[in-house]
């Protein structure tokens, strides 16, 4: 995960070999093209209604707190210090493991920002993301 973030972070587009998920993902999101066997990943996308550029690497710290929470147990970190980049850790770890995995946040708001914010880079590594609050998942009335 902290080279994907550095490929992000350093570069204004990612390309890989293309596979079925990666065309499936281009036809609905703007953030991946795919042009002959190649998908390419923008480094920026509509995030909250604004244009996030992906510019985290994790740092090492950030990397203990993943391993904290994978165990299970509880890591506290004040605002600011990347609580959410943090959690991509573990969310990797058990989905790419072939574990289920669900993410839980406190409000719908933080819910709906963090699918946004975050859900590319889980994409990149041909993980499903979606937001449930309480309105139908990425309805109209959202």
């Amino acid at each position: 995960m902290k080279d994907t973030a550095r490929r992000f972070a350093q570069n204004e587009t990612v390309e890989v070999t293309a596979n079925d998920f990666d065309r499936e993902l281009a036809a609905t999101k703007d953030f991946v093209k795919i042009e002959g066997d190649k998908a390419i990943y923008a480094t920026h996308w509509l995030a909250g209604g604004n244009d996030v550029r992906w510019d985290m690497i994790h740092y090492d710290v950030q990397l203990f707190g993943g391993v904290v929470l994978h165990k299970g147990k509880i890591a506290e970190m004040a605002t600011g210090e990347g609580k959410t980049l943090v959690a991509t850790l573990p969310v990797f770890l058990n989905a790419l493991a072939g574990k289920g995995v669900h993410m839980v946040t406190v409000n719908d708001y933080l819910a709906r920002r963090d699918s946004e914010w975050m859900g590319p880079m889980y994409q990149f590594h041909g993980l499903t993301v979606d937001c449930i609050d309480r309105h139908q998942p990425n309805s109209d009335a959202r």
